[in-house]
């Protein structure tokens, strides 16, 4: 049975690396202490694997055990794969097909809470376990004809409150473990300086709301818009801040080129991983005075103590 186990997993980090891009370079999380930035004055090594050949025969994955899934997931999270955005644990658009895309995912239907499939779309919710909470995976996919067109993932981490119902938490040590190369600090790493970077928030937090505070990095070459969702923090003289190495992830993906502003991107592309409507969000010049190149070179090096600061009054109270 462990044997029986192992190849299947086997198998599917086999079958994942297929349609995957060029591989990931090693990047680690760096140690220097960063200067001080977004103040708005101013593995273990993959298994060596056999050639695989890609054929137009959809490929069936065997529905893994939850303990195997839940092994694979939390090791597709740290590398996805060894393969660059927009492709997404060997699910690339405009290159794998929903009859593939469907059969990987079902491998993880074990740790499903929902997996709905039609004709040209696709969900799945999984609840992984991860430390003492559950990390919350949603992946969506739409296709055209018979590719995946666009996909939609949302990640975040859930922790037990004390009625014993979990509810979405922020800054658990865990949930930064557990996504390493969809951090902040490796997107810069890897994919450089974004072509645009959009943020928003509220102006106050009423005593009893979690009032959040959203930066969007925009990576039109590669096919991809990330967005870091955690919680406001007031801030002295007027500003409010928000904390990306203290964030949940939301991510959407679609063939590279395909649009060159953000303004390009569709809006149920941009409603899925948006916290506020999209008339909300500023340039990050506008936000702050900080630029994009200021943001890349500030927070690339982040330890996790960084945060970015925006004047409160650019911003509407919520409810607004």
């Amino acid at each position: 049975m462990k044997t029986f186990v192992k190849n299947c997993v086997t198998g599917i980090m086999l079958l994942l690396l297929v349609g995957c891009n060029a591989p990931l370079q090693s990047n680690r999380i760096s140690t220097e202490t960063p200067i001080l930035g977004g103040s708005p004055t101013k593995k273990t090594p993959p298994a060596k694997t056999p050639t695989i050949t890609v054929t137009q025969t959809p490929t069936l994955h065997p529905t893994l055990s939850a303990e195997s899934a839940k092994g694979l997931a939390l090791q597709l999270l740290k590398d996805n794969s060894n393969c660059r955005l927009s492709c997404w644990w060997g699910i690339t658009p405009h290159v794998t097909t929903l009859q593939d895309a469907r059969s990987i995912l079902n491998a993880f239907s074990s740790l499903a809470s929902t997996n709905s499939v039609d004709n040209n779309h696709g969900s799945m919710r999984l609840r992984i376990p991860n430390g003492e909470g559950l990390l919350y995976l949603v992946v969506e996919y739409d296709g055209v004809k018979t590719k995946v067109n666009t996909l939609i993932v949302t990640i975040s981490q859930l922790a037990k409150n004390k009625n014993g119902d979990y509810e979405q938490t922020f800054a658990e040590p865990t949930f930064a473990q557990a996504t390493q190369s969809f951090l902040l600090t490796e997107i810069l790493k890897l994919y450089g300086q974004p072509k645009e970077i959009l943020i928003s928030t509220y102006s106050s937090q009423p005593l009893g709301w979690p009032v959040f505070f959203d930066i969007q990095l925009f990576y039109p070459d590669h096919g991809f818009l990330i967005a870091y969702q955690s919680l406001m923090v007031s801030s002295p003289n007027g500003y409010i801040k928000g904390c990306p190495s203290k964030s949940n992830i939301n991510i959407g993906l679609w063939e590279p080129g395909k649009y060159s502003s953000i303004n390009d991107v569709p809006k149920d592309i941009r409603n899925n991983i948006s916290t506020f409507p999209l008339s909300s969000y500023l340039q990050i010049d506008e936000a702050t005075k900080m630029s994009i190149q200021d943001f890349y070179e500030t927070f690339k090096n982040d330890d996790g103590t960084l945060c970015l600061e925006t004047p409160a009054n650019l911003w509407p109270m919520p409810g607004q």
